[in-house]
């Protein structure tokens, strides 16, 4: 085996949470395993959304890499690389744990495997079947056995950076407590913030769209005190606008694990990065590119309909 990993079942359910989180940003899992992390991550199909989760192997009760051969020396000798690397399509895999719905709550562990046969010495002949091995114990004793077809990926590239001018630190249940108040339609949003506070509203490319005899849109706008957030280091004016979609993916991921999260971000243009971590476990980035320019207007005009309310304090 070239991995072999074990989740005690108090940990299955932040394991899944993190396909879930994944799967928010993009249709396959990229794997990385390495001796020091375990990193799923992802990418969107515009190339506008990445999310990165790193897994430390104290999240395991076991965890186990064995380095792959990548190549061979002009002796023939083994040649081995940093990590093992791998894609999966997030529907199969979610596919599992959907069949296996009934029993995940009873979960006394989850065994995960690979194996890789790495590139082989001149004549050798390889049978091994690149799959990856699942198998679920419940506490009654029953197991189940699952097979994925894996193929190459390459190793995880960050299209962000965290060291930002600006940061701030929330209870993910006071966002969802604002943007669960957005129209379905809306599919922008912008965060405009101040040291005093953060106002979150639609976004004005939002505004408009609907054809002729459908109902208004309703531009929504909120406002947070400075003081509700856990931190908050805004060193300017700023605005930025972004996608609401892989917003939702990180918050909701956030509250699931009942940790805080974290916005860093600079200008417009660059990517925001939404941060969540489960001390000396999990560090999980979700990374939205923003709009390049943010032309939220300040008036809406007489077609909109207009939601504004502030809060100084979370209820």
């Amino acid at each position: 085996m070239s991995l072999e990993a074990e989740i005690p079942g108090s940990s299955i359910k932040v394991f899944g949470s993190c396909i879930d989180a994944i799967a928010g940003f993009g249709e396959e899992l990229n794997i990385e395993a390495k001796t020091t992390q375990l990193i799923l991550w992802t990418l969107n199909m515009s190339m506008t959304g990445q999310a990165i989760i790193r897994i430390s192997p104290a999240f395991f009760d076991h965890y186990r890499v064995k380095r792959p051969i990548v190549s061979r020396d002009e002796r023939g000798h083994a040649v081995k690389g940093e990590s093992l690397r791998a894609r999966v399509l997030l529907k199969t895999l979610r596919t599992v744990f959907r069949k296996n719905q009934n029993i995940l709550s009873s979960l006394e562990k989850c065994r995960f495997s690979w194996d890789d046969p790495g590139v082989p010495a001149e004549g050798e002949v390889v049978n091994v079947e690149p799959r990856f091995h699942f198998k679920l114990l419940s506490q009654q004793g029953v197991s189940k056995k699952h097979s994925l077809r894996y193929g190459d990926t390459d190793p995880v590239v960050p299209l962000y950076r965290k060291t930002t001018q600006h940061k701030f630190t929330v209870d993910p249940h006071l966002l969802n407590d604002y943007i669960g108040h957005f129209h379905p339609k809306v599919t922008d949003i912008a965060i405009e913030c101040t040291p005093e506070a953060v106002k979150i509203k639609s976004y004005r490319c939002e505004l408009g769209i609907e054809p002729v005899g459908s109902h208004r849109t309703m531009h929504s706008e909120f406002t947070i005190a400075s003081s509700d957030f856990a931190s908050y280091s805004i060193q300017r004016n700023v605005q930025v606008a972004f996608n609401i979609k892989e917003m939702k993916t990180a918050v909701n991921y956030a509250a699931d694990l009942s940790m805080l999260i974290s916005a860093s971000f600079d200008e417009p243009g660059k990517a925001i990065v939404f941060s969540v971590e489960v001390p000396d476990m999990v560090i999980a980035d979700f990374a939205v590119v923003t709009h390049l320019e943010d032309p939220v207007p300040t008036q809406m005009t007489s077609n909109t309909e207009t939601s504004i309310e502030t809060r100084s304090g979370y209820r």
